[in-house]
């Protein structure tokens, strides 16, 4: 008689692993971030967006006729820097 034995966890954790890629190739394939897309990628809202980092020189934004776009890893690379930033001017 055959008997197959199933290790729920391993199949739960390979199902993430799988989720978890499908998820990061997502992100990576969406070029182009209007404001809506940058509050969900951040998980900020557009009132603290607008006050903490929009209006900087630096903030990497383009504008199309009377809409903002911002290349998705530009703005990465920024919030990265700008992140740092915040932490080091919390610790003076």
């Amino acid at each position: 008689m055959l008997q197959i034995h199933i290790d729920e966890n391993e199949i739960l954790d390979i199902a993430k692993a799988q989720i978890r890629q499908h998820l990061e190739q997502t992100h990576a394939d969406v070029f182009l971030w209007d404001m809506e897309e940058l509050c969900r990628q951040t998980n900020l809202s557009k009132s603290f967006i607008l006050k903490s980092f929009f209006y900087e020189e630096d903030f990497p934004k383009y504008r199309a006729g009377t809409k903002w776009l911002m290349v998705g890893e530009e703005v990465r690379a920024f919030l990265k820097d700008w992140l740092r930033r915040q932490d080091k001017n919390l610790n003076k």
